[in-house]
């Protein structure tokens, strides 16, 4: 009929349909909405699977529905392949021991480096404290000294061994204890 024209679909819904079938073009209820793990593009395109880093658990009737991130400490690695791996925040993985991540929307955790560790989760790497080491990367904790070795400063990958003249019997100590007056010790990292 002259005059009639076709309107487009609802603000946040898409119909892909290139108009071959006037069966799927009768009404605004043929627009579709994004399901869970996609979202909104534009009227005329498929919703999109969400990146890497985002989820979207909607599956309602929300018009032109975005990706949510993944809260800091946590990543999905599917870079928008999948879009049942992005479908809850549950998708997004913790970080594991020795990782962490500051940042949301992410789609891998860093390394803690040497000197530092972290927890399942974690948004930021702990200091070794003194008496203590990380000698690896990706630490998931800090390992004490061992007798006759100390550490005097914090975020450390190595402990040292007591120098001539000096001893440590305990272990996670931050010092080395002097010889007692009369006696001496000549070498590196001993108990007494």
């Amino acid at each position: 009929t002259p005059g009639i024209t076709c309107k487009d679909c609802p603000s946040g819904r898409y119909l892909t349909d290139a108009g071959t079938l006037a069966s799927t073009h009768g009404a605004d209820t043929d627009c579709l909405y994004c399901p869970r793990g996609r979202e909104f593009v534009d009227p005329t395109s498929a919703c999109r699977v969400c990146g890497a880093g985002k989820f979207q658990p909607t599956d309602s009737t929300t018009p032109g529905i975005t990706c949510k991130d993944c809260p800091s400490g946590r990543y999905l690695t599917d870079a928008g392949t999948l879009a049942s791996k992005h479908g809850a925040e549950t998708d997004c993985q913790y970080c594991t021991l020795g990782r962490y991540q500051p940042y949301t929307s992410r789609g891998f955790c860093y390394a803690c480096p040497q000197g530092k560790y972290s927890r399942l989760g974690h948004t930021f790497c702990f200091h070794c404290g003194v008496g203590k080491y990380a000698a690896t990367w990706a630490s998931s904790t800090c390992y004490s000294c061992g007798v006759g070795q100390y550490n005097a400063g914090t975020a450390r990958s190595v402990c040292y061994g007591c120098p001539a003249g000096h001893y440590q019997p305990l272990k996670g100590k931050h010092f080395c204890y002097h010889c007692p007056k009369g006696m001496y010790q000549p070498y590196i990292a001993r108990t007494f």
